[in-house]
């Protein structure tokens, strides 16, 4: 059960990372932060959290990673309500935005990035 609940919030696929990929999309809607604290991982330990604000119509956050050996590439995983999707991110945090507007994706991340993302 703590192996499924950890791949449910961070979870290694070869040498990628997945961040809240088994979130309920209930948990973006409360408006509440959700995210996890220094969990250990094949690449360190890696920390994130974001927040769901319906009436900006946006996802703030902030994710980061381990210094030293990073993956090549990081994917956080957006489930937003109501079949809202990601439309654009702030370019200073460096993501790309998934063509399925689901999440957003980093190329080998380093350090701390925070991001801004517009939802539709």
């Amino acid at each position: 059960v703590v192996r499924c609940l950890r791949d449910c919030l961070v979870m290694e696929e070869g040498d990628g990372l997945h961040l809240a990929l088994g979130t309920d999309r209930a948990w973006l809607a409360s408006g509440k932060p959700v995210g996890i604290a220094d969990a250990p991982t094949h690449f360190g330990r890696v920390s994130w959290q974001m927040r769901y604000d319906p009436a900006k119509a946006s996802v703030t956050g902030e994710v980061t990673f381990a210094k030293g050996r990073s993956p090549a590439a990081a994917t956080l995983h957006i489930r937003l309500p109501g079949g809202l999707r990601v439309k654009s991110v702030n370019p200073e945090s460096r993501a790309s935005v998934l063509p399925s507007g689901e999440g957003l994706r980093w190329d080998a991340p380093r350090g701390t990035v925070t991001f801004v993302a517009s939802v539709q």
